[in-house]
This record gives C-alpha cells, structure tokens and sequence, in this order.
C-alpha cells in the first residue's frame, strides 16, 4: 500500500515493501500509455509523479530486466539538494529479449574467425533514434546481464572495486552509417571495472538502511543509480515485449566492431554487499546522440578507421622488410638478435663482466677496442674519421714495392683517449698491460678490388693488423702483405649463438705462443 493511504485515488504496483503509485487519471505526456500500463510494468518516466518515497529516495523509474533496454531519465533540477529520479528496480531475467539473439549469431560467426583478427567482432540488437534536446533532461539507456552471461570469473573471485575483471562480452554503442546502434561484443580480451553497491540509508528511520536497496555508481559524473533489489529473483509469470520510444529492436550482421566505440557508452560490473544474496550485476549505460552528436561521432568513426587501416599497412610493411632482411641475412650467415628473456640478460651481463671477457657489440662497420674484464670502446665522430683515414692511406702505399712492410702504427692511446683539456698524462691508457684486441670491419682493409663472400673460410687480404706495446702505449701497426713472413691469407671464423645467454661466440685457435681465446659479441644492434 502507499504510505500516503487514503490521500486520493491512485493506481500503482507492489514492488513488496511499499506501492509506488501514480495519479490514476495520469497519462504519460505523448502517448496514451497509462503509468503502470496493463503489463503491471512500470513505464520509464521522467520524475513528477512523486519524486520521493517517505525513506528519502526517488522512487523507482523503471524495471530493469537482463537483456532488455530501458530508457532512464534524469532531471537536472534538484529538490531539497538531492537529484531527483535516477532509481529502478531490478528483476529476474524475461522472456522477450534480443540480446541473446545477438549473442548466438555473434558466437557462430566467432567460430569462424574475427572480421579483422586485432578487432573485436560485434552483432547489433537494437537501433537508436537520434535523442530530441531537453537541457533540464538527461536520458540514458540502461541494458543488464547477469554476471555469467559475461564473464566466467565467479562472483566469489571479482577484484577489489576500481580494478578490470576480464570479461567475453560486452554490451556497447557503434556508429554505423550515421546510425547509433547497441550491439554485444566480443572475441578479443576485454576488460570491466567492478563497482561495489552500498546499502541505502533510511531516512525516516535514522541509523537504519532501507531493505533491499542499494546504490552504485554506473557512470561518470553523474549520481549514484539507486537499485532496488527485492524482486531480482522473483519469477516473472507472463512475458509481453517491452518497447522503449526510440528503441527499435532488430539483430544486425556479423561485424568487426566500431572504432569509437564506448565513446558515448559506459559498463561496470556492480558487486553487492556480502549476506545480501544479490548476485553481481553488469550494467552498461548508453548516451543516446542527437542528429549534430551523431554526425561528429561519424566523422570520428571514419577517421580512426582510415588511421587504423593506414598503421595497418604500415606495419605489415615493416613486417615484409624485416622478413627479408632476416632472410638476406641468414645467406649471409648473421643471426638475427634473439628474443630476450629477464633469465638470458642476466646471464648475458654475468659473463660479459666475468674478468677476462673480451666482448665486442654489434655497432655496424664500427671501429671498437676491447680490453679483458674493462669493457669495449666504440669510435666515433672524428675519432673514427681519423681511423678511416690514416687506413685509406696505407693501403694507398701497399702497391708501391720499395715501401717496408709496416705501413702505418698507431698509438691508440693518443688516438683514443688523449684530449687536451685533459692535461698532462691524459694520453695514457688504463690498463694498457691488460690483453687487448682491434676490431673494425674487414672491408675496410680488404679496399674495394676483395668481395668477402658468406662461406668462406679465408681472405686474401693486403695489410694486416698488429696490437703492440711501444714504449709502454699501446698501438696497432699496420703491415704490408704478401710476402714470407706476413701472408695475406686471413682465416675467416663462425660465430655461434649461445642459447642461454644469447651472446655470440668467436673462438680463434690456439697459435705459437697464444692459448685459444674466445670472443663474446652482443648480438643487440647498438
């Protein structure tokens, strides 16, 4: 019964622990819809007919049943404080909905494959008419599902609010031809915030909650959405379609979903409190556009699509020519760097640091100096200019027959580390008693008449290198080929990849008064 019996004739329905009630001559403006209707449903409704129930809440605008789109209301203009209207009542699953419809046509053509594999695949259920302006009125379409029509996380195992809980579907809005639609998605890995509900204060009974009604938030920046929960497991006897103005029910085709969608859409899941008995709930909310909204969301659609369509073909691209420059590389003989794990790069760095690693990087037709347990040095700017010149010009000498076998020495101190604001003794190398080794790329001193090619095992090359100590610096002479003592054949080696540290490996063999030695290069491009 209403709790205010008796103040004149009225027609309403029992929600169980009061009667919300209308005026029984009342009609809902633009239609001749009767509020309560001959369903016993109560019609969605801006508010009016008595914003408030004596407990402090605004009664109940609306019957929110899995499945079926309601159309919500909610006035801007407040009353003692407090927004008016924003409350519904939430029921057990009915007979007449098209959501399910949309589920299993989305379902089989998911078994086919995605419509675009990065994108998620979406059916529609329902077409929205463009909104009609009211500033004092906001109108949000409100569509439920139960917590395992989307999700297979029990509710036992939903996250602290404010975190994603991964979800299979989703109940969105898509642009499609300048035409606003809801439609459930699904396909890809999709997530949705959790929301906890909270008991409802009464406010004629201070200190005391009202009974099975509880409030959430379920979209930004507007109020709370007060629930009222007591005949959410109440069968429903008879099943007569709903029909929201503006509404038109129909399931649409297989699709990739829309490229801005949720742009006018929110979706929580809302989780009651324990001992309540309510199951989570999955709410998705819905902006309804008018002509001017649907046309920048168009626009916005087409956009991210062609930018989408254009990365796309960028990255495949990208793809083609990383795929033949692995393969150019692999008849070359050079392995591509692996794919790194936290285990590998760790064991990468224990061995490069290990005292007496000589390691090199793969910086390319790069000039490098590596000293055992210190690390490696790569030229650069005129320090590598430098280099490239004083080469070009010893091999330059190598044709003329009276010029001696050395061609050239370098102190790579001087050439390396001296500078002269550095002052005096800058020009010595730490660590210049440590063993050392000179590498560069071999085509710089084989010139332009030798082709190196993949597999082969040795080089004829004109000069040759030498690491020496002179006079307590370290440097490198250049010598002359071709003759007795110096021969020009140069032996070519294979690194190997090391699988548990993804480094390289050159051994070069023991020779006359030399144990073996191997090389470690880092295959990471620097």
């Amino acid at each position: 019964m209403s709790d205010y019996e008796g103040s004149g004739p009225t027609e309403g329905i029992d929600y169980g622990h009061s009667m919300v009630v209308w005026p029984s001559t009342g009609l809902i403006s633009g239609g001749d819809v009767k509020p309560g209707g001959s369903s016993g449903i109560a019609p969605s409704m801006p508010p009016g007919w008595g914003d408030y129930s004596p407990q402090g809440i605004a009664l109940v605008q609306s019957v929110l049943f899995p499945g079926i789109i309601r159309r919500i209301i909610l006035d801007k203009e407040l009353e003692e404080g407090d927004w008016s209207g924003w409350s519904v009542s939430v029921h057990s699953p009915w007979g007449n909905e098209k959501v399910s419809a949309a589920r299993t046509v989305l379902e089989n053509g998911l078994r086919g494959g995605l419509p675009e594999p990065s994108r998620p695949a979406a059916v529609s259920f329902a077409r929205l008419e463009p909104a009609s302006g009211n500033e004092q009125k906001i109108i949000r379409l409100m569509v439920t599902q139960q917590l395992e029509q989307v999700t297979d996380i029990p509710a036992s195992q939903l996250p602290a609010a404010g975190n994603n809980v991964p979800v299979k579907y989703r109940l969105m809005d898509l642009m499609q031809n300048g035409t606003q639609y809801m439609a459930i998605i699904g396909g890809i890995p999709m997530t949705v915030p959790v929301v906890d509900a909270v008991p409802v204060p009464d406010r004629s009974r201070p200190g005391t909650n009202i009974k099975d009604v509880y409030s959430a938030p379920v979209s930004p920046d507007l109020p709370d959405l007060v629930l009222s929960v007591g005949q959410m497991n109440t069968p429903v006897l008879s099943n007569p379609e709903i029909q929201e103005e503006g509404v038109i029910a129909e399931t649409g085709n297989y699709v990739e979903a829309g490229y801005t969608m949720s742009s006018n859409n929110h979706d929580v899941i809302v989780r009651f409190p324990e001992g309540s008995g309510v199951s989570p709930l999955y709410i998705s909310t819905v902006e309804i556009l008018d002509s001017n909204g649907l046309s920048q969301r168009q626009e916005a659609e087409n956009k991210a699509k062609d930018d989408f369509r254009v990365k796309k073909e960028e990255a495949v691209a990208r793809a083609e020519a990383e795929k033949a420059k692995a393969e150019l590389f692999s008849k070359a003989g050079v392995n591509q760097p692996p794919v790194y794990t936290q285990e590998m790069m760790e064991r990468a760095n224990s061995v490069m640091n290990e005292q007496g690693a000589l390691v090199l990087n793969n910086t390319a037709s790069s000039v490098q100096l590596a000293m055992t347990g210190t690390g490696v040095w790569t030229a650069a700017g005129d320090i590598a200019g430098n280099i490239s010149k004083f080469f070009s010009n010893a091999l330059e000498k190598v044709t003329i027959p009276e010029v001696s076998p050395l061609l050239m020495r370098i102190s790579l101190g001087a050439l390396w580390f001296h500078s002269e604001e550095a002052g005096a003794g800058s020009d010595i190398v730490p660590g210049r008693n440590l063993e050392a080794m000179f590498s560069l790329s071999a085509q710089m001193l084989a010139g332009q008449g030798v082709v190196i090619e993949p597999g082969a095992t040795s080089v004829n090359l004109p000069v040759r290198g030498q690491l020496i100590n002179s006079n307590g610096q370290l440097a490198l002479d250049l010598l002359k080929t071709g003759n007795e003592s110096i021969p020009a054949a140069v032996p070519v080696l294979n690194a190997v990849r090391d699988t548990a540290t993804g480094l390289d490996k050159i051994t070069l063999p023991a020779v006359v008064g030399a144990p073996s030695r191997t090389i470690l290069v880092n295959p990471v491009p620097q």
